[in-house]
């Protein structure tokens, strides 16, 4: 992903596959979710919730969902 600043960007570009996000994706979840992932006691149920929410923020943070909104706004 490229900007024009990362201050202040006039515009964003990235490949159709890229994501958007402020960190890794991975590493969003497990920070911002942190509470909702340490709740569940087993080791496996938390590995499916964490995956799930890994999941969704990939899907929202799909460079392609930009673009359809910034030719649609």
């Amino acid at each position: 992903m490229g900007a024009g600043s990362h201050h202040a960007p006039n515009f964003t570009v990235a490949w159709p596959t890229g994501e958007f996000g402020g960190m890794g994706l991975e590493g969003s979840v497990k920070l911002g979710q942190r509470k909702e992932l340490l709740a569940v006691a087993d080791l496996a149920e938390r590995k499916k919730l964490y995956d799930e929410l890994v999941a969704a923020t990939y899907a929202a943070g799909k460079a392609l969902k930009y673009l359809l909104r910034s030719i649609l706004v």
